[in-house]
């Protein structure tokens, strides 16, 4: 199974990248300059051209204080960012990790370690369709 994440260099693909080839998971960081959330244009591009599985879209605006200096290019990120990976994913691939404990009853009361558990449930659900 291949999962993209989107934010190349945050602790969550970090952690995905720790965890996931114990699951057999090829994890797939994808960022700028390939996907740059300011340039939804670029989205479908580089999501269709490593065909995932799964995308966690983990990219976000999280310098708080430049984000009050620059609010249109947090909220270009966060929000119009994450609808054009929502809008861009391939037929094949499911968008997911955005609604764990609702959707998967995945509780994360310590995230990394928590980790596992959603590549087990989301590699399981996977299997199953």
């Amino acid at each position: 199974m291949r999962i993209a994440v989107t934010g190349r260099q945050g602790q969550v693909v970090s952690a995905l990248i720790e965890v996931g080839p114990k699951l057999g998971v090829e994890v797939l960081p994808v960022g700028r300059p390939e996907l740059d959330l300011l340039s939804p244009e670029t989205v479908q591009p580089a999501l269709a051209n490593i065909r995932p599985n799964i995308i966690v879209n983990a990219a976000a605006y999280t310098a708080v204080d430049q984000a009050e200096e620059e609010p249109e290019a947090a909220m270009a990120v966060n929000a119009g960012g994450a609808m054009a990976v929502a809008k861009a994913r391939p037929a094949n691939s499911r968008l997911d990790c955005s609604k764990l404990e609702r959707v998967h009853n995945i509780r994360l009361p310590s995230w990394r370690t928590s980790l596992m558990a959603c590549l087990e449930r989301l590699t399981s659900d996977f299997k199953q369709s």
